[in-house]
């Protein structure tokens, strides 16, 4: 069986994902197919989920990790660098280590990193030697002879680059929009028979729901 590139990411970085998986796929066409849960083919229609995903982190010879302020919050990355980290405890004494890179984006630096990413020699995605050290890992991983690598990683760079930005955007929106939610909620604490009481009301069309107890917040 060949032995897959697993990429370990937050479905809100899919994007993202998707270019490193097709630069990962142009490079080591035939070596190694490259498993991303948020793609539409690792995990096809009907399958186990779970399944697929336990299944390739045990079969991978390698493993990238998207890493940013927000997927660091996630318990994903943690538990699947866990599963390959044990593997790597497991060898027998001689045995090749399952390369574990952490690729920070996003404004996220290596430097910054928890442990027990923090531990491992990161990348990072706006730096092109780091993206050529992270090939070449991952070449020497799928056991394809060293060769000259053919991506182009200033090109590939210039990509990274414009997608950090606008996640970043999008991220800084969403955080806006969570913590807007939450005044809003608090705003409407009342007290009433000495128990917890939220006067908040969702803005919906009908009457029978706008009388409905706030689940978020409220004693049931």
């Amino acid at each position: 069986m060949t032995k897959s590139i697993f990429i370990s990411q937050i479905h809100e970085e899919a994007e993202l994902g998707l270019i490193v998986q097709q630069a990962l796929q142009d490079e080591f066409a035939g070596m190694a197919p490259v498993f991303m849960s948020s793609d539409e083919v690792s995990i096809g229609a009907g399958s186990e989920f779970m399944r697929r995903i336990e299944t390739n982190l045990c079969d991978c010879c390698g493993a990238i990790f998207l890493v940013s302020s927000v997927s660091l919050c996630r318990p994903w990355v943690n538990f699947e660098l866990g599963t390959i980290w044990a593997r790597n405890m497991l060898l027998p004494p001689g045995g090749q280590k399952i390369p574990r890179i952490p690729l920070c984006h996003s404004g996220m630096l290596p430097a910054n990193l928890p442990p027990p990413l923090g531990m491992l020699d990161a990348s990072l995605a706006s730096n092109a030697g780091d993206l050529r050290r992270m090939f070449l890992a991952l070449e020497t991983a799928t056991g394809r002879r060293p060769s000259r690598l053919r991506t182009d990683f200033l090109n590939w760079l210039a990509r990274l680059q414009a997608l950090s930005v606008h996640t970043r955007r999008r991220e800084r929106s969403t955080r806006s929009s969570a913590l807007e939610m939450l005044i809003s909620i608090r705003s409407g604490w009342s007290l009433i028979n000495g128990r917890r009481r939220c006067s908040y009301t969702p803005v919906v069309s009908s009457k029978a729901t706008k009388s409905a107890t706030c689940v978020l917040c409220c004693d049931r």
